[in-house]
């Protein structure tokens, strides 16, 4: 739960840092950080940015968050009260 409580969910991974110039752009259809992967062709970029409308349709937001070998990307959801 985080503050407001609603839920969030993240996954962290070691490995190269992400560019600080990326980290805007990784929700963004069809966006990838690297054209030249020779299995580009099996990916489209599009993982991130669905998780980003699913964390909008709930009021929520995404988070990405790269440096010292740790990138942690996720989405936060508020908490629906009713009526």
């Amino acid at each position: 739960m985080n503050a407001e409580g609603g839920a969030e969910i993240s996954v962290e991974n070691t490995g190269p840092d992400i560019d600080a110039l990326h980290i805007p752009r990784l929700f963004d259809r069809f966006f990838r950080t690297d054209e030249s992967r020779t299995d580009g062709h099996l990916h489209h970029g599009l993982g991130l940015a669905i998780v980003a409308a699913i964390a909008r349709m709930h009021s929520g937001y995404t988070m990405a968050i790269s440096g010292s070998g740790r990138t942690r990307i996720g989405f936060a959801v508020s908490r629906s009260l009713p009526p």
